[in-house]
């Protein structure tokens, strides 16, 4: 009986990016319309912003600046007085300025080098989650060269301080490394044995 092999999700092109950020927006707003039809107020900003930040997660800035001019006129056109149409008064003009500063601000945390990071990590640990079901690819793997790549990513965070790190020698052993192939903690070992002398 043949197995499935599970596939992790490979990254999303630039048009998937974009049309996510389309779609992003328009569930935001029917999810906002519908809530506000149940007389729950001003949840249309803060799903607007999750929309501009799911965006800017997966597809970048490109997209994230997109998702926040739909989200501008839709907020404009929905949900500031007078509804349906594009005017924009004086005593809005906060509204319209905060939004896109504040979009702005999460859109850059978004895409900081860390948060790729923790997205790498994130999709390791739900392949790890699969392992029992996915075939594993056993090859020698260097312990000393995972160890490095770590210490590289954490030497990043930890500034100008004077830290002395001591790392022995360590064993080689078969283990499946991660399947995105990236370095430091989302490079480690899904499962692993020391090889035998």
């Amino acid at each position: 009986m043949a197995r499935c092999k599970p596939q992790l999700p490979k990254p999303l092109s630039t048009i998937q990016c974009y049309v996510l950020a389309v779609l992003s927006v328009r569930v935001a707003l029917g999810g906002a319309l519908l809530l506000e039809r149940f007389h729950f107020r001003d949840v249309g900003i803060p799903l607007l912003l999750f929309a501009v930040v799911i965006a800017a997660w997966y597809g970048g800035v490109g997209p994230a600046v997109l998702a926040l001019l739909l989200s501008c006129v839709s907020f404009d056109y929905f949900f500031v007085e007078p509804l349906y149409t594009l005017d924009i008064s004086r005593s809005d003009l906060p509204y319209f300025i905060v939004f896109p500063s504040f979009a702005s601000l999460s859109t850059w945390f978004s895409a900081l080098e860390s948060a790729q990071r923790m997205g790498n990590l994130i999709d390791d640990l739900l392949a790890f989650s699969r392992i029992s079901r996915a075939e594993t690819h056993k090859t020698m793997v260097s312990l000393e060269q995972l160890v490095q790549e770590a210490l590289t990513e954490v030497r990043q965070d930890t500034g100008e301080r004077n830290i002395v790190w001591r790392v022995g020698g360590l064993p080689a052993c078969y283990g499946d490394r991660s399947p995105s192939g990236n370095s430091g903690f989302s490079g480690q070992l899904l499962t692993s044995r020391h090889q035998e002398a």
